[in-house]
């Protein structure tokens, strides 16, 4: 007998996906499903959050094994043309045979409810099936339904003349599309997300029709800005202009952020330019996200405090009006200048996935002032990265004239100095449904499924630091985040091929597989003597692995960071949510990685 209804799990589901939590919304589904396996609505949402999480193949088994299409209810068949939709645009192959399955799935919902959402769907995906007539078609239809429709919200007339827009577009009536688009804007109400999934099925549809991708600045959320500069440090106050110049040069920023069209910032908090600009982005509105290298009071101890009292006010004022904070490692800095660098990257990732999250533009600002770098080969090396991606970079001088090199406190040697951190990629992953997997049948286990694992770790050779294994769980070690992703995904698609089912071991066997990118150190094992790997982050990445479903590959967003800042133009990372990680480690903000189609 339970206490909690299915109603009451449903609650706590929808809840958590309105956070946008997806994989927690998905653990609290399962968990209601547990005690309720009957309830056909848990299994909608369990299947819905799945699928909203990015884990397409995982939610196309779960509908048809819950047996949803079965089920009359109309979001139910939406959920399953949704699913359909979204494989086809990322099927590698034979794709407009799943793009006109994904287009009929929308039609057959048209019949039954002739809305503007399903024929505009239907529409798109025939036109990109490479059928124009029928795409055409469908386009009218959504255009008709479109007029004649009746919205509780504003959100619902934002996405009825979405709809309209890209109905005409198929139609070939772009001035249509134009005058709808400008209309839906006015709907948006700051609801940038709504504008980016529509910016990205806009697009679509622009490249298929040869239309001007212009139109979609009409619906441009605000850009993104990664921002850098060197900190005051010592008896660099004294080079400081005075608070009058400091105004002009705050001005100098918010004026930069307004320009521009700034609405994100990301990047540190040090004494001097940054403070600065952090300033200038509240001023301008803008949501600011910092991102310290290190523990908290050793950053202000280390890269505030030596500037003067005042910064450290400032430093507090900022930090608590950031949207979000960040800290690369919870670590000491232990005089390792390469946090810098590692924490400036992430900074830098950040900023692109969130401008790929709105479908927006993102940039670089180098603050020129004088000051300390703490560690310029590595910002040079990250600006290069940067560049390789022909991003956008801007520089922004500060002061008319160079400020001399501060005075820089020596700090003191730890005792125990500990030797480098170097960033690695860290790679855990356990099966699910092993501890069922009968004795006799373990030797199948480790010749099938960990055998299947092993070799496509052989496939990448050098890059492989460190594998170890013990019963269904691996733990690997790789150079690279880039080859890291590809083997995380490689591992995946191989047990799939593998069909361990048909060696008699259960089909309920999936893997659970995260990968993490952070500074650790290099050692020597005593025990088994042989290299090992260590530190904060190899505990993190142990601990987010339990929490993801199985058969995906899901990364923290230091991995997903570290992906995009890599020119990986085939790898994907979408924002699933904030996860709870194992053992009462807090939380982390977990992404879906997967290939682009």
């Amino acid at each position: 007998m339970t206490d909690t209804l299915p109603s009451d799990w449903i609650d706590r589901v929808r809840t958590a996906e309105r956070s946008g939590d997806f994989l927690v919304s998905y653990d609290i589904a399962t968990q209601g499903l547990a005690e309720h396996p009957d309830s056909v609505d848990l299994r909608y949402l369990a299947t819905r959050v799945l699928a909203r999480s990015g884990a397409t193949d995982q939610a196309a088994a779960l509908y048809k094994r819950f047996e949803l299409e079965r089920e009359r209810k109309l979001d139910f068949a939406m959920l399953g043309a949704r699913i359909a939709k979204d494989g086809a645009l990322a099927a590698p192959a034979d794709r407009r045979t799943a793009l006109r399955a994904a287009a009929a799935a929308y039609g057959r919902i048209y019949a039954r409810t002739p809305d503007h959402y399903p024929a505009v769907n239907a529409a798109t995906l025939y036109l990109l099936a490479g059928d124009p007539q029928r795409a055409r078609l469908y386009a009218r239809r959504a255009l008709r339904a479109s007029d004649r429709g009746s919205d509780r919200t504003s959100i619902e007339r934002y996405y009825r003349l979405a709809s309209r827009a890209e109905a005409a577009l198929i139609c070939g009536d772009a001035e249509r599309a134009r005058q709808a688009l400008v209309q839906a804007a006015r709907y948006l109400s700051g609801n940038f997300d709504a504008a980016a999934s529509t910016r990205k099925q806009l697009r679509l549809v622009c490249r298929a029709t040869r239309t001007s991708l212009d139109i979609l600045d009409l619906l441009r959320p605000p850009a993104v800005q990664h921002y850098y500069g060197p900190a005051l440090a010592g008896h660099a106050s004294r080079h400081l202009p005075d608070r009058t110049r400091e105004r002009d040069i705050v001005k100098k920023i918010v004026d930069h952020f307004t320009q521009h069209g700034i609405g994100y910032a990301y990047g540190s908090l040090s004494a001097g330019s940054e403070i600065l600009c952090t300033e200038a982005c509240l001023r301008a509105g803008a949501e600011l996200h910092v991102v310290l290298p290190f523990n908290k009071d050793e950053f202000v101890a280390t890269m505030v405090r030596v500037a003067g009292s005042s910064w450290v006010r400032r430093f507090k004022a900022c930090l608590d009006r950031a949207k979000s904070v960040t800290f690369a490692t919870g670590d000491a800095y232990q005089g390792d200048n390469s946090l810098f660098t590692y924490a400036c990257r992430l900074a830098m990732g950040m900023a692109i996935l969130r401008a790929q999250h709105l479908d927006t533009e993102v940039s670089h600002l180098r603050l020129q002032i004088g000051g300390w770098d703490p560690d310029p080969a590595g910002y040079a090396s990250d600006l290069r990265m940067w560049h390789a991606q022909d991003l956008a970079s801007r520089v922004l001088v500060l002061t008319e004239s160079s400020v001399a090199t501060p005075h820089v406190q020596k700090r003191p040697t730890p005792a125990n100095r500990m030797p480098p951190r170097f960033s690695r990629a860290l790679l855990f992953g356990d099966v699910k449904g092993f501890s069922k997997t009968p004795d006799h049948l373990i030797p199948v286990f480790q010749k099938r499924m960990m055998g299947t694992i092993a070799g496509v770790l052989r496939r990448y050779g050098r890059h492989v630091l460190y594998r170890n294994s013990w019963g269904d769980a691996i733990y690997v070690v790789i150079d690279d985040p880039i080859v890291a992703a590809e083997c995380c995904l490689a591992i995946q698609e191989a047990i799939t091929r593998a069909k361990t089912a048909g060696y008699g071991l259960s089909p309920e066997l999936a893997l659970r597989l995260s990968a993490h990118f952070g500074p650790v150190y290099d050692g020597h094992d005593p025990i088994r003597d042989e290299p090992t790997f260590f530190g904060a982050h190899t505990t993190l990445a142990a601990r987010i692995e339990p929490v993801t479903p199985p058969g995906n590959v899901y990364v923290t967003e230091a991995m997903a960071a570290a992906i995009a800042m890599a020119n990986a133009p085939r790898l994907r990372a979408e924002y699933v949510g904030n996860v709870p990680m194992a053992k009462g480690f807090g939380s982390t903000r977990m992404y879906s990685l997967n290939r682009v189609g």
